[in-house]
């Protein structure tokens, strides 16, 4: 951790409360290094369909992942809803790094604008 410059938190997958806890926890380890951290994370969907490949993956169906408001899923009604959820995750979480699974780029990259301006 002392060359890091992301770190990615796993426990994304599991209800928001661990996702809180483990960047909390990685927030106190980094200390004074923790403005030359990025904290990332993965988003393996984007709506509420999750194929079968993803849910064996993450060990969780979508009704799942949507009872523990998992940060897995970027869920919303609308571009701008989800453009929200990802600022709100930058600003509790401190998450700047997102890596969004390539079977989402299309309904992703509206977002991206949204959140760019470009």
């Amino acid at each position: 951790m002392e060359k890091a410059d992301i770190v990615a938190v796993s426990r994304f997958s599991g209800p928001r409360e661990d996702a809180t806890k483990a960047a909390r926890e990685l927030r106190e380890k980094f200390g004074e290094r923790l403005d030359d951290i990025e904290l990332a994370t993965n988003v393996f969907v984007v709506g509420d369909d999750v194929p079968l490949w993803i849910q064996q993956f993450v060990g969780a169906n979508a009704a799942t992942l949507i009872a523990r408001d998992s940060l897995t899923m970027l869920r919303g009604n609308s571009v701008a809803e989800m453009a929200d959820e990802i600022q709100r995750r930058r600003d509790t979480l401190g998450v700047s790094y997102i890596s969004v699974n390539q079977v989402f780029m299309e309904q992703f990259a509206p977002i991206v604008e949204q959140l760019t301006g470009h």
